[in-house]
């Protein structure tokens, strides 16, 4: 998966079979998302759910959120991933303590 370099965090990630084309692309958009995370050696990590004030995550929250989706979009459209980037990163932030 990785290792700590002086300090910095090195994605390694390796793969089961060879990517196809189409799947090389995806991997390269993920290695950009993950480039923007800020990993930080020997501190705890948490979850935050940032459509929560107190940042708690529950099932019928999300459905909300999901169920607001689909009303922005009149129903006509499919809650499918056209985007390269997952929607993970739009719904949950990644918050680190020291």
């Amino acid at each position: 998966m990785g290792e700590w370099r002086y300090g910095v965090w090195c994605w390694s990630l390796e793969w089961q079979r060879n990517l196809f084309d189409w799947e090389q692309k995806d991997v390269d958009d993920l290695m950009r998302c993950l480039a923007e995370v800020n990993l930080v050696q020997d501190s705890i990590d948490g979850w935050l759910w940032v459509h929560d004030k107190g940042g708690a995550y529950s099932v019928k929250n999300a459905y909300k959120v999901l169920m607001n989706e689909l009303s922005a979009t009149n129903g006509t459209e499919e809650l499918v991933a056209n985007e390269k980037q997952s929607r993970l990163s739009q719904l949950v932030q990644i918050e680190s303590s020291h």
